[in-house]
């Protein structure tokens, strides 16, 4: 499943949950919507935007770039250590 896709249903259902009360998701889904409900579902949606707009706008790493640029400086640090061990063994300098 598109980890994406699966993530904003997510959050569609919780939101969803916040504003609706019922006995399960189901009968929430399947009941109105009351204005009020509608309004609060809204202020919340547009609260998750402007938290998410605002991570996007720190500098640093972000949350999906992370691993990647990890995994290249675990895999840098590793060749280092190799190299500083080759280097560091008795064989340099002596006639094979």
């Amino acid at each position: 499943m598109n980890q994406r896709l699966f993530v904003q249903t997510k959050r569609f259902a919780l939101n969803v949950l916040r504003v609706q009360r019922g006995a399960n998701l189901k009968e929430i889904l399947e009941s109105s919507i009351t204005p009020e409900q509608q309004k609060l579902y809204d202020l919340q949606v547009e609260r998750e935007q402007q938290i998410s707009s605002e991570r996007a706008a720190k500098p640093g790493l972000k949350k999906s770039e992370t691993h990647e640029d990890l995994s290249v400086y675990v895999c840098l640090c590793f060749k280092k250590k190799k190299i500083i061990s080759f280097c560091s063994h008795d064989t340099w300098g002596t006639a094979g």
